[in-house]
């Protein structure tokens, strides 16, 4: 349990807002005192870590933009650290929703809670109680405080699902009181809409690295989610059948479902059982390691060649790929970047040829647009979609691209150097030590990636709809009936005298009085993109 919640400024770590839970506290201002010194001396001393102990208190924060999230507890052994920490991240996707802060990656601004304290207190009362993390549904607590959100003159422009909140009745719904400690604490009940759908996305993200030179697959990964917008009346229960053959090539153990799944069922049985919450959720998400497939977008050849054209020395590449599905008009935004390319070893006179910068180089390309990016020395070659449907009958697509060289032994040509001269080199004793320094940070850092492997690379980004990679399919999603608990409903409970019960649904609602009172309309998408690495290692 917690002690104490707390929001800090993570500039100075000053404290902005505070919630005490418990007694047996010493002076609050000299537990953030010790936390300050903690932190500052780890941070110094490079062990810095989310969990902190100093004399018998334990320290857990998260930091979010501009702020950290503190929580301040007594007895270490007594303490539940992955329980806190998912409240801790709890509490901050509570305030990112109340505060409309849409994108994932943004954090908490300090503006936000200075000029929103009364807010932050009331989440304060209903999330903890005695140091016992109670109510962290965000639908419901949206539905019990209604306080308005100040937003600072910095802040994002409104969405549209803030502009449909502010229309909403201020009134609290009295289920949502009582659904806040029922079995079902995810969605509140009184839900009503004219028109009852619910929209499913199955996205799968591809991760590729392919060695071109041992042409061998060094990884090939691909993470998928089922995401969820929920427009449905009452408490619906919805079923969800998967492909199995292709389910069952997914281990179980990167298998998460979200916490609206019946579990329980879930082991007796293939379908998927759920009671959606009201507006976005994800239903789950898996992970599947050394998938032996095909790439999506492959490449076959990249080669390179010096030719003469028109008494010029000129630098030919070639890159071939292929598009392996069957209806390529599917495919979106593919990017693909080239390194700038290499002159070929085979070549006499490699040793006095160089790249002419006098002349601009040239691309050619059926499809897409093809641009030269001077500030990284890539090609960036850009398809933002196919407009006809005779890419589908086309195995391979290409691009070439071409190079002016010069020799470098000749003196006259060498001069040509962008257009300017040079700046002076600087050789004070100054400017040695600062340079030194820099490059001493540079080497030490190792959170980039290897800039050899970034620069011999082929990037590839790109979007499939209508289709995954891995060829999960959803065969159906029906509405089963409406969970009722004062009709004896109970969830997460397998029928033990009929094991084929699920089947005959419709008749049991029938005669237990339940009765499907609205047609569900659902949307299915299907769409694979690539991962943040989707590359082509070349020699």
């Amino acid at each position: 349990m917690a002690s104490v919640v707390s929001i800090l400024s993570a500039e100075d770590l000053s404290p902005l807002i505070s919630r005490t839970y418990t007694l047996d506290l010493i002076p609050l201002s000299e537990l953030h005192f010790q936390f300050q010194q903690s932190y500052r001396h780890h941070e110094h001393t490079k062990t810095l870590t989310p969990l902190i102990h100093h004399n018998g208190v334990t320290y857990l924060y998260v930091r979010s933009g501009e702020v950290l999230i503190l929580l301040i507890c007594y007895g270490g052994s007594r303490i539940n650290v992955v329980e806190l920490f998912t409240f801790i991240y709890k509490l901050e996707t509570i305030m990112k929703s109340y505060f409309q802060i849409s994108n994932v990656a943004s954090g908490l601004n300090r503006g936000y809670i200075l000029d929103n304290f009364d807010l932050i207190y009331e989440l304060f009362d209903e999330v903890m109680d005695f140091g016992v993390p109670q109510l962290t549904e965000v639908g419901i607590l949206k539905d019990v405080i209604k306080l308005e959100v100040t937003r600072p003159e910095f802040a994002e422009d409104y969405t549209g699902d803030l502009l449909k909140e502010q229309v909403l009745n201020n009134e609290v719904n009295s289920s949502v009181l009582r659904g806040a400690t029922n079995t079902i604490s995810w969605r509140p009940r009184g839900i009503y809409y004219p028109k009852n759908e619910i929209f499913v996305d199955l996205v799968e993200y591809n991760t590729l690295v392919i060695d071109s030179d041992l042409n061998t697959i060094i990884r090939n990964e691909v993470k998928g989610e089922i995401k969820l917008r929920c427009y449905l009346s009452g408490m619906p229960v919805l079923r969800i059948q998967l492909s199995e053959d292709i389910l069952k090539k997914i281990n179980t153990e990167s298998l998460k479902l979200g916490q609206f799944v019946d579990l329980i069922r879930f082991d007796h049985d293939s379908g998927i059982h759920f009671i959606p919450p009201d507006g976005d959720s994800t239903l789950l998400s898996y992970k599947v390691l050394n998938f032996n497939k095909k790439p999506l977008v492959q490449v076959i050849s990249y080669s390179t060649d010096v030719l003469d054209h028109k008494n010029r020395l000129m630098l030919n590449t070639k890159l071939i790929i292929r598009l392996n599905v069957k209806i390529k008009s599917n495919f979106k935004n593919i990017q693909i970047s080239l390194p700038k390319p290499q002159l070929p070893n085979n070549n006499n006179n490699i040793d006095n040829l160089s790249f002419d910068n006098n002349f601009n180089p040239r691309f050619k390309s059926k499809y897409g647009k093809v641009l030269y990016d001077f500030s990284t020395d890539r090609i960036i070659w850009s398809i933002e979609s196919f407009k006809d449907n005779e890419i589908n009958k086309i195995e391979e697509i290409s691009m070439t691209s071409q190079f002016a060289l010069y020799d470098s032994s000749d003196e006259s040509a060498g001069k040509v150097d962008l257009g300017m001269n040079p700046p002076p080199k600087r050789d004070t004793p100054l400017f040695k030590q600062i340079n030194s320094g820099i490059d001493k940070e540079r080497k030490e850092d190792t959170t980039e990636p290897s800039s050899e492997f970034s620069k011999k690379e082929i990037r590839i980004k790109f979007d499939l709809q209508n289709e995954t990679y891995t060829g999960l399919k959803i065969q159906y999603l029906k509405l089963e009936k409406e969970f009722r608990e004062n009709k004896g409903d109970k969830w997460g409970v397998v029928p033990q005298d009929d094991p084929k019960a699920n089947d005959k649904k419709e008749d049991e609602a029938q005669e237990s009085g339940y009765k499907l009172e609205y047609t569900l309309f659902p949307w299915i998408r299907y769409m694979s993109c690539s991962d943040d690495e989707f590359v082509y290692r070349l020699k």
